[in-house]
């Protein structure tokens, strides 16, 4: 038996590079005891965005699976004529909790990250 349904992976582009620039264990320019308690800054920075879009998505959509900066939904198909109109809904008030977060981040907002994320939405037929 086959279902059919909806998948919607929620990904930050620039992950990696985003990660990397904000190292801050790399930075000569600190001291040790400074970048000690900043190890996980640009992670973070990176979950507190994820959770934003995640906190939105997750009523309707399943979450199945995190994987770094990414997380991926699903939902069986109920026959609805609306319901890739809603799921695509959802997607734009993802986007807009994800850019008021960003917003929100001063240092996301000063480093000037406006590519972080974007979505991939499939139809399973």
């Amino acid at each position: 038996m086959s279902n059919s349904g909806y998948l919607l992976i929620a990904d930050i582009s620039g992950y990696t590079n985003f990660v990397k620039l904000h190292n801050l264990r790399q930075k000569n320019v600190l001291g040790k005891i400074i970048a000690d308690n900043f190890e996980f800054h640009a992670e973070a920075i990176v979950s507190d965005l994820l959770e934003a879009v995640i906190e939105v998505i997750e009523p309707t959509l399943k979450l199945n699976k995190l994987e770094g900066d990414a997380a991926f939904f699903y939902i069986e198909s109920n026959d609805s004529k609306n319901q890739a109109d809603d799921i695509i809904r959802i997607m734009d008030k993802a986007n807009e909790s994800f850019n008021e977060k960003a917003s929100s981040l001063a240092f996301v907002r000063a480093c000037n990250q406006r590519q972080l994320y974007s979505y991939t939405f499939e139809k399973l037929i």
